[in-house]
């Protein structure tokens, strides 16, 4: 990656991320993945392929789904509650 600049690695990497949490939040609310993403959005992924590029890549998808994923589970709790009064 080293041919890339730095708007160039950063806008491959932001969409990368955000194609991997929209994956994962999906997958995670039982969805399936496919019905909104294809194999070309992941495209360049290989690009990412030191040990320390995949660790910043998967923990800001860890971290970025997580935070979706509570968000999420906090509008259900909070609904839940609505609707049994």
């Amino acid at each position: 990656m080293e041919e890339l600049d730095d708007l160039n690695l950063e806008t491959r990497f932001r969409r990368l991320l955000a194609n991997s949490v929209a994956f994962t939040v999906l997958t995670r609310c039982g969805i399936n993945a496919a019905q909104f993403l294809e194999a070309e959005d992941f495209d360049g992924l290989y690009e990412f392929n030191t040990f320390d590029t995949m660790t910043v890549l998967g923990t800001a998808t860890s971290d970025v789904s997580r935070m979706m994923l509570l968000e999420i589970e906090r509008t259900i709790k909070s609904i839940e509650r609505l609707s049994v009064k």
